[in-house]
């Protein structure tokens, strides 16, 4: 609860029995807040009655002191609705900070520090799903900067944790709803050894489900300022749980996209240079047929030749067809054979001219060709 002046109420309140003139006050000093304000409402009733009955002088203080008491109850009851207010226009500014980040990774090493620096908690844990498996991604303390280092230790030495021995994370993410623990030491639900670890008596917890699935928790609590969570802290802790799960989401996708134009971009390049190694062996074929129409020799070399010696005569026959860019299918529908019989054929001259594609293969061929016929 946000600061309150409990002192004014209870000097109002004497007031308020010294102005009834009370023969026996009931005892303030010590009491609660929201007993004292009890006690300040029922004054307050009185008070009026007396206003409106006496005539003399006391009635105009009666109603000062009623004016006061009501003014000092009416501020008690709006503290958990501008502690709401505040605390969700802190969630908005958290989660702007948290959008301008440029990666996953800093998001999630960020987000448990704006929780804590921006919303007002002490501690805060970030707990992320692997399938079935729980690990801890990042970890803040306002008091411990070895907070997220330690987190890390207690994770390497517990090993994997599996999201079914977890009752209470289990349940919360079951539910799509945040959950308050108190006396967490003596809970048989929570987390043991976490709690032995990090010593917490109380926490808040929200799951992080955007679009329907879970990716992630939250841990949240206020230990160094001694005092224990209550629903606004969970309901506040989960308004940024569903904020931060949209947040982190854009931010893969957006890491996914960059990534991926990358790619393409190499995927074109890529393409690009293929082409052009393409179009030089396409110039390369067509000068070795033009510079082979203008010599009077025949198709094939002749026996003995360099050629012969590599390739047996179907193979010739089917390298003659590469030269003219003949497809597998068309080999095989001009030599009268299965394409499978044309595509092995092919593969075997690969082999034998240490070619890696039509083109090189090609290449090699009208290269030896030349040199036969020189």
């Amino acid at each position: 609860m946000e600061s309150f002046d409990a002192a004014s109420l209870v000097a109002a309140l004497k007031s308020a029995h010294t102005a009834l003139g009370t023969a026996n006050p009931p005892p303030i000093d010590g009491v609660n807040l929201d007993d004292l304000v009890e006690l300040a409402d029922e004054a307050v009733a009185e008070l009026r009655e007396f206003s409106l009955s006496e005539v003399s002088g006391k009635a105009l203080d009666a109603a000062h002191v009623a004016f006061d008491l009501a003014e000092l109850s009416r501020s008690y009851r709006l503290l958990p609705v501008e502690r709401r207010a505040n605390g969700l226009s802190s969630v908005q500014r958290a989660l702007a900070e948290l959008r301008q980040v440029g990666s996953v990774e800093l998001m999630l090493r960020r987000s448990t520090q704006v929780i804590c620096e921006r919303i007002g908690y002490d501690r805060a844990i970030l707990f992320r799903l692997d399938g079935d498996t729980v690990y801890p991604a990042s970890s803040f303390d306002t008091r411990d900067p070895e907070s997220d280092a330690k987190l890390q230790l207690f994770r390497e030495r517990i090993g994997d944790v599996v999201l079914g021995d977890l009752v209470i994370e289990s349940e919360m993410i079951r539910r799509r709803m945040p959950a308050i623990v108190h006396d967490a030491p003596n809970n048989l639900r929570a987390f043991r050894r976490l709690i032995e670890a990090s010593g917490v008596t109380d926490y808040v917890a929200a799951p992080i489900v955007p679009e329907g699935k879970a990716i992630g928790f939250l841990y949240a609590n206020a230990q160094h300022q001694r005092r224990p969570v209550d629903i606004i802290d969970r309901d506040i802790l989960w308004a940024f749980a569903e904020g931060y799960g949209y947040a982190l989401e854009r931010t893969i996708l957006r890491d996914q996209v960059r990534r991926q134009r990358h790619e393409i971009a190499e995927l074109l390049q890529n393409a690009s240079e293929l082409v052009h190694e393409i179009g030089d062996a396409e110039l390369r074929i067509e000068n070795a047929d033009t510079a082979s129409a203008n010599r009077s020799s025949p198709s094939l070399p002749a026996g003995g030749s360099r050629v012969h010696a590599l390739l047996t005569p179907r193979e010739i026959e089917v390298m003659e067809l590469l030269v003219h860019g003949s497809t597998n299918k068309q080999i095989a529908e001009r030599l009268v054979v299965t394409e499978a019989t044309a595509k092995s054929h092919v593969t075997n001259i690969f082999k034998k001219l240490r070619a890696a594609n039509r083109a090189e293969a090609v290449h090699r061929y009208i290269q030896l060709v030349s040199r036969d016929h020189a």
